[in-house]
C-alpha cells in the first residue's frame, strides 16, 4: 500500500523536530570550540586532543547507553541525556581550561549516541517493517541537514564570547519540548 509521504511522517514528526534542534545545537557546538580554543592561543595539537575525547565519549556512550535506555526508558533517558548536554554546553563557559574541556567533551559524546539511540529506536518502533527504510531515509536527510544548519549558526552572536554555547544549549534544551 502507497503512502503519502505525510502520513508517512506524520508519526514522527515530532521526533524529526527534535532531531533538528538536537543536532543543530550540537553541530554548533563542534564548531564554535575549536574557534574558542584558537582565540585564547592554545596549540593545534591540544585542540586537537579536546575535539577527539568527543569520540571518546561516543565509544563509551555505545558500549553503556543502552543499560541506562533499558533501565529508565526511551522519553526518561532522552530528556536526562539531553538536560545534561544543555548543561554541559553551559559548563564551557565557566572552564576555560583544557582538562575539563576534555571531560566535558567525552560527557557530550556519550549523551549523543545516548539521544540519537533513544530517536532511533523510537523510529525504529514507530514505523513498520514496509516503512522502515523510508522513515529512516528521512531521519538521515533530517540529520545531516541540521548538522549543516547548526554550523551555519556560528555566524550568529559575537566571536569569542558565551553566545553561541548559550545558542547551543538552548537548542539542545528545546529539542525536549513535544512538538506536533
Amino acid at each position: 500500500m502507497a503512502q503519502t509521504v505525510r502520513s508517512l511522517l506524520a508519526p514522527v514528526r515530532a521526533l524529526f523536530g527534535g532531531t533538528t534542534l538536537l543536532i543543530a545545537g550540537n553541530s554548533l557546538l563542534g564548531v564554535i570550540l575549536p574557534l574558542r580554543m584558537e582565540a585564547a592561543g592554545y596549540p593545534v595539537a591540544l585542540t586537537g586532543v579536546v575535539m577527539a575525547a568527543y569520540y571518546m565519549g561516543l565509544a563509551f556512550g555505545g558500549l553503556y547507553t543502552k543499560r541506562v535506555i533499558l533501565r529508565i526508558g526511551h522519553i526518561r533517558a532522552f530528556s536526562a541525556f539531553a538536560a545534561l548536554t544543555a548543561a554541559v554546553c553551559l559548563a564551557y563557559g565557566f572552564f576555560e581550561f583544557p582538562a575539563a574541556w576534555i571531560l566535558l567533551r567525552m560527557i557530550n559524546g556519550f549523551c549523543i549516541v545516548g539521544m540519537t539511540t533513544s530517536i532511533e529506536s523510537w523510529l525504529n518502533d514507530r514505523s513498520s517493517n514496509e516503512t522502515r527504510d523510508r522513515v529512516l531515509g528521512f531521519y538521515m536527510l533530517v540529520f545531516y541537514l541540521a548538522i549543516a544548519a547548526g554550523q551555519t549558526l556560528v555566524n550568529l552572536g559575537t566571536g569569542g564570547g558565551s553566545d553561541h554555547l548559550m545558542i547551543a544549549s538552548t537548542l539542545i534544551g528545546l529539542s525536549l519540548t513535544p512538538s506536533r
